[in-house]
């Protein structure tokens, strides 16, 4: 059959609802003498293609009866039950089509209807493209003069839509996603209106992902007048003209020698108006915050007027009413000039009426450094580095109030640069006769804290802190005539922190830090007392800084017959506290030591009791959460020594001689690393009806591991391979075989086995040809232990569970040493034992 001579009409469109997604199309179909073919119905497909040849379709009617009469045939593609025709036709488009199983060719290439072009508007994804730089490529204008007329009106109905979105797609050169130019002296460039009356809506709305980008940006060309790059108002009383929300609220930036990075102006002439008004709902934030050269300038016009004026409203929180940061190495974050050379002028005044308040407050934040917390200096003759006055008779109020966070800043430093005469960094004085000079306090609750800390540089007479008297530099006297009173006193109050009750240092190579005696022969009486009141503070507190040598922390000697060199007593008795605690920051450091030099007897490097009936005489603790980190680690030389022993005295009751618990699930409450061995049994507890049970390990005189599983024959044959990880831990071979003992489910001839060195194979005897499971054992020799068997324990001989003798010999000898040792305290109690002093 010949291809069809198509004649076509075409009226179409693929995006709006109101015209039908179908296609009309007519033909004529003749024979190959050109004669037209019997009239009646013919199976016919149309497919539409991008290119002439080759390629997939872009859509398909798939077949479709279609009657024909005098060779012509009429169709109307898309129409049901066709599929609808979802092309949008943004190209060339030709149509393929076949005829009763017979291929139409060539394709017919389709054109559209005159004046049909623009029916329905622009279909979704229509691009407009060109290359005339001077020319719009869609343009809209409306010749209205009057009211509010649009060159356009762009509309979206999402949630999440956009009615107008434009994209510069440059990456270089100053390309603008939108611009706006206006001629009328009071017009917009760009003017958005949020209509909404609830939400957070914006009227223009700008965004940058740029680190250098910004959201909105407003240029004022014009180089003289009051031309603004962004001007905002707003109508209502509790709102801001411009609103800006981020890193900067508003940043503000000046390129000129005299102009203003942010400029306010309040023109009323009355009520309390604010040029420029900053607010923060942060406690710890700033309401303005300025940097730079001058980081906020501010000028006072009238005669009580004020540069700056800053107000901070919070009631509670650190809010700041005036807050200046510089971040120049040499920069000050404030900085106030009296230019005036007569009078009482001030470089910065400040006041605070609180009767606990502070008149001036000074933090160096940095962690590090010798940052100082406040540093005030005075050029003049007789000038004073600070001067601070607290006028209020009530309260606890600060003439000055310094205060640093660092580990080695300083709440208040003064500085005295002149290099002779007698001056003073700060000078404190009192004319009150209880009054102090200088209080110093530390109330940091952890670090070394100083409530005074004095520091000289000289190499030869200098002291950090000097106390000058006729008689005494510094002295400590107690005048009560109680037993409980001191000559020197170090208390901490605080209740955290590692705070010290006394700290003293001394750099001689045969010094003391501090030294305490005391000469009555009677009484409870202290060389040295230390008392803090802080659940984590230290009542005397000894530090060796070396890092080299057999330095001590604290050293303690006794050289009384029945002495003690350190005695430890924690009094609470509802406490975890300990009698003696010993710390250690060095990797290989100990935090205690206990050392028995004698050579004979039965002596102990660190000796523990308790009197609990749910205490510890020795208890260890790894706080670290991860490492290889032992609660308690012991060591023995001895080549019969024990790394730990560990004995239960009672002769009843369910005692421990090491009991172990773990909360890991993968942990294990005692591990062995070598071998484990127990003269009694070794058992498995599990939870049944009748409480917690013990199940008993099976003894062998040789080392064997098993392995257990199931199988099935097939034909009467099973190859089993092992595991290869359990393989990894036997030893398997001629000299030492694998035992396999199979159990059968089901009837068949028996079954005998043949081994090999990774698996065995389980046969079926009289050549059976069952299927058949079965469950199976097998054991091997423990790899490194193969010829292991009633191996001697050398270690058991002394012990007590196999030989009862020695129980009763060694509960002897217990006995004649509790009758003549002395040496050990006999009364738990601190208050009254003779060899202990109580705390207050």
């Amino acid at each position: 059959m010949r291809h069809a001579m198509i004649m076509i009409a075409v009226l179409c469109t693929l995006a709006a609802a109101d015209i039908p997604q179908m296609m009309s199309y007519q033909g004529k179909v003749t024979d190959t003498g050109g004669n037209p073919i019997a009239d009646g119905p013919y199976s016919m497909q149309f497919l539409l293609y991008e290119q002439e040849t080759g390629g997939s379709p872009v859509w398909d009617s798939e077949t479709q009866t279609v009657g024909v009469t005098a060779g012509v045939f009429s169709v109307l593609l898309g129409g049901p039950p066709q599929p609808p025709i979802g092309y949008p036709f943004v190209g060339d488009a030709w149509l393929e089509v076949t005829i009763g199983g017979d291929l139409q060719t060539p394709r017919v290439r389709l054109g559209s209807v005159g004046y049909a072009y623009m029916a329905s508007g622009l279909v979704p994804g229509t691009m407009i493209e060109g290359s005339d730089m001077s020319q719009a490529m869609i343009g809209a204008r409306n010749s209205s003069t009057n009211g509010y007329a649009f060159g356009g009106d762009f509309e979206t109905r999402g949630d999440l839509g956009v009615a107008v979105y434009a994209h510069a797609h440059s990456t270089a050169g100053t390309t603008m996603g939108v611009y706006g130019t206006i001629q009328s002296t009071a017009g917009q460039g760009v003017y958005g209106v949020a209509t909404s009356q609830t939400g957070a809506t914006f009227g223009v709305h700008g965004v940058s992902y740029s680190s250098d980008g910004s959201g909105i940006y407003g240029h004022a060309a014009a180089t003289s007048g009051d031309a603004y790059g962004v001007k905002g108002t707003s109508a209502s009383e509790d709102a801001g003209g411009v609103y800006g929300e981020g890193a900067w609220g508003v940043y503000g930036k000046c390129l000129s020698n005299w102009g203003w990075g942010v400029s306010g102006v309040a023109t009323s002439g009355t009520g309390s108006t604010t040029g420029v008004y900053g607010f923060c709902s942060s406690p710890n934030g700033v309401g303005v915050e300025g940097k730079g050269v001058n980081g906020v300038r501010g000028c006072g016009m009238e005669a009580n007027g004020y540069g700056v004026l800053g107000t901070a409203m919070a009631t509670t929180g650190a809010a700041d009413a005036v807050r200046g940061e510089a971040s120049a190495t040499g920069g000050r974050g404030m900085h106030g000039i009296a230019s005036s050379n007569s009078g009482q002028t001030y470089g910065g005044l400040f006041e605070d009426y609180s009767p606990e308040g502070v008149g001036v407050c000074g933090r160096a934040i940095a962690t590090t450094g010798t940052a100082p917390g406040g540093h005030f200096s005075s050029s003049a003759a007789s000038g004073t580095g600070v001067v601070g006055l607290a006028t209020s008779t009530i309260g606890t109020v600060s003439g000055v109030y310094g205060r640093s966070e660092s580990t080695e800043g300083k709440g208040v430093y003064g500085v005295a640069n002149a290099t002779t005469g007698v001056v003073d960094g700060v000078c404190g004085e009192t004319r009150s006769d209880g009054g102090r000079g200088v209080v110093g306090k530390a109330t940091a609750m952890s670090g070394f804290a100083y409530g005074v800390y004095g520091e000289s540089s000289s190499t030869d007479a200098g002291a950090g802190v000097v106390g000058t008297s006729h008689q005494y530099g510094v002295i400590g006297e107690a005048t009560a005539t109680e037993a409980f009173s001191r000559g020197v006193w170090g208390h901490c109050t605080a209740t955290t922190g590692l705070t010290c009750g006394v700290f003293g240092g001394n750099v001689s190579t045969e010094g003391i830090g501090v030294f305490g005696y005391t000469t009555a022969s009677t009484g409870l009486t202290y060389g040295v007392l230390g008392e803090t009141a802080s659940p984590n503070g230290c009542g005397v507190h000894g530090k060796a800084t070396a890092t080299t040598g057999h330095s001590y922390g604290g050293k303690f000697e006794s050289y009384a017959a029945d002495g003690i060199g350190v005695w430890g007593c924690t009094t609470a008795d509802w406490t975890s506290g300990p009698g003696v605690y010993g710390q250690s920051h060095s990797y290989e450091g100990r935090g205690v030591i206990g050392e028995a030099t004698a050579t004979t007897g039965t002596t102990r490097g660190v000796y523990g009791t308790s009197a609990s009936t749910s205490g510890a005489g020795v208890y260890g603790k790894a706080s670290a959460t991860n490492g290889w980190t032992y609660g308690g680690q012991f060591v023995s030389y001895s080549t019969e020594g024990h790394g730990l022993w560990s004995l239960a005295i009672a002769s009843t009751g369910t005692t421990y001689g090491v009991y172990g618990v773990v909360n890991s699930t993968s942990g294990y409450g005692v591990y062995s690393s070598g071998n484990f061995a127990a003269s009694g049994t070794k058992s498995c507890i599990v939870k049944t009806s009748k409480g917690p049970t013990l199940l008993y390990c099976q003894e062998s005189p040789e080392n064997w591991f098993e392995d257990f599983g199931e199988g099935q024959l097939v034909n009467g044959r099973c190859h089993i391979e092992l595991d290869p990880v359990f393989l990894e831990t036997v030893t398997i071979g001629a000299a030492n075989p694998i035992k396999v003992f199979v159990e059968l489910s089901g009837r068949c001839h028996g079954v005998y086995v043949e081994r090999g060195a990774t698996g065995f194979d389980v046969i079926e005897q009289e050549d059976g040809a069952s299927t058949v499971g079965f469950c199976y054992r097998v054991v091997a020799k423990r790899k490194g232990y193969e010829t292991k068997r009633l191996d001697y324990c050398k270690a058991a001989e002394r012990d007590a569970y196999l030989y009862p003798e020695l129980r009763e010999k060694a509960s002897e000898e217990s006995g004649a040493r509790r009758r003549v040792n002395v040496g050990a305290p006999r009364n738990t109690d601190c208050e009254s034992s003779p060899i202990t002093g109580g705390s207050q």
